[in-house]
């Protein structure tokens, strides 16, 4: 419970910032060297870039693979990457994925979310683990305030879900 009258003295999105981190809590993140989870801020165009070095880990599997730079070893339903982000203005957000999955492994369930809902999409195969490709999987409505955006499993994994570089969001024209 809140101490009474606390709301008078934040601002709206001070409030619902923290509501947003009192309702996502996680346990402590886990450590490899290149990761170390950071606000990331939007470029001069509005693009915010989230890459496997600046996310925080969770999960019995998930890794930071050196020397690909990629998060992976996805497992199971547990496996989490989450990062902060810095949203300037609320608005949609094209999000785009760079990757890599094996013909063997691909079409498992996966989902970007947000506070305010989530995109799904299955994980499509690019060749090899070693061949990376980049692909807009859809739009996302993003709130303007600091938040954090997840990439999980969105089911069961059969085998392994996916070697991910970055999430790229680009904001779109109102």
């Amino acid at each position: 419970m809140m101490p009474e009258g606390l709301e008078k003295d934040l601002k709206p999105q001070a409030v619902a910032d923290l509501i947003s981190a009192l309702q996502e809590q996680y346990p402590a993140p886990k450590k490899f060297p290149g990761n170390t989870p950071s606000r990331i801020q939007p470029d001069t165009a509005g693009k915010l870039v989230l890459s496997s070095a600046n996310c925080a880990i969770y999960g019995k599997s998930l890794v930071l693979e050196q020397p690909y730079g990629n998060l992976g070893m996805w497992r199971g339903e547990d496996d989490l990457a989450v990062w902060q982000v810095a949203i300037p203005s609320a608005g949609e957000y094209q999000v785009s994925i760079e990757w890599a999955c094996e013909r063997g492994t691909a079409g498992n369930p996966a989902q970007v979310s947000t506070r305010d809902g989530a995109l799904r999409f299955k994980v499509e195969s690019t060749g090899t683990w070693d061949q990376y490709k980049t692909a807009t999987i859809g739009k996302i409505r993003l709130q303007a305030g600091i938040q954090r955006i997840r990439l999980q499993p969105a089911g069961p994994v059969s085998q392994f879900l996916i070697d991910l570089r970055k999430i790229i969001l680009v904001p779109l024209p109102r």
